[in-house]
């Protein structure tokens, strides 16, 4: 009976120690997870505003410059904090379509989330003045 009660004492605190790295993995999973969601927020928030730059910038009076206020307008709406900080939006006018064209990176939250980087382009066909 001692000999068994011995094996017991030395097996103390092993569980414990496989529970905190498990949670630790699943935490970290968790992170991967959430930091995803938001990437995919943020890349769907960008394409809202560049299709409403296309729209804006379609109109006949509207200038190239018209276009990219309001898509820094409805990036400042939909995206704010750091997570818009690396993103560029640019409006190019041919004069029969206006084509809002943006570019980015999202970083990862910790060193092993790669950083996700991306081209969002919506064009319109512009308006005829009458």
């Amino acid at each position: 009976m001692t000999r068994r009660a011995a094996t017991r004492a030395n097996d103390r605190g092993f569980a414990t120690v496989t529970a905190v790295a498990a949670i630790g993995l699943g935490l970290i999973a968790l992170v991967f997870l959430i930091n995803f969601v938001v990437y995919q927020y943020g890349h769907g928030a960008v394409r809202a505003a560049v299709d409403q730059a296309a729209r804006v910038g379609s109109r006949a009076s509207a200038t190239e410059a018209t276009c990219e206020a309001r898509a820094n307008e409805a990036l400042d709406t939909l995206l704010g904090g750091p997570i818009g900080n690396d993103i560029t939006i640019t409006c190019t006018d041919n004069g029969e379509t206006i084509t809002a064209t943006a570019t980015g990176t999202f970083q990862g939250w910790l060193d092993i989330v790669p950083d996700y980087s991306w081209t969002v382009e919506a064009t319109a066909t512009k308006e005829r003045a009458p």
